[in-house]
């Protein structure tokens, strides 16, 4: 290959392990169709996860909690940022000297009183 044909997509492909970058994994230049069972799990999955239940706590910026699960388990720190979709938060927690932002699930914290 000439290196003026080198960019970045060729370079990508190349490390993904594709000859070239505009081509479909595997099969050419044809895409391989579904069957029914993969298309029947995407449906079943994303179906499941609208029907999961939600947590009814509600958090706020700046509120202290206490981290009740997980590596930081005890540590307390101050929400940061709420991700109301993904169910997490950011909570901003103190190791060794500094302050750590650490993504957690609404499940994994408790608000402190």
């Amino acid at each position: 290959m000439c290196w003026s044909r080198w960019n970045s997509t060729t370079i990508l492909a190349r490390l993904e392990g594709h000859a070239e970058g505009d081509r479909f994994p595997g099969t050419g230049d044809k895409p391989v169709a579904l069957s029914e069972a993969e298309v029947s799990s995407i449906i079943f999955r994303s179906e499941t996860a609208k029907d999961k239940p939600r947590l009814k706590i509600k958090f706020e910026k700046n509120e202290q909690v206490r981290i009740t699960d997980g590596p930081f388990a005890n540590f307390n720190g101050v929400v940061d940022e709420i991700n109301e979709d993904r169910e997490t938060l950011k909570v901003m927690v103190t190791i060794f000297g500094r302050s750590t932002p650490v993504e957690l699930e609404f499940g994994k914290v408790e608000k402190i009183e």
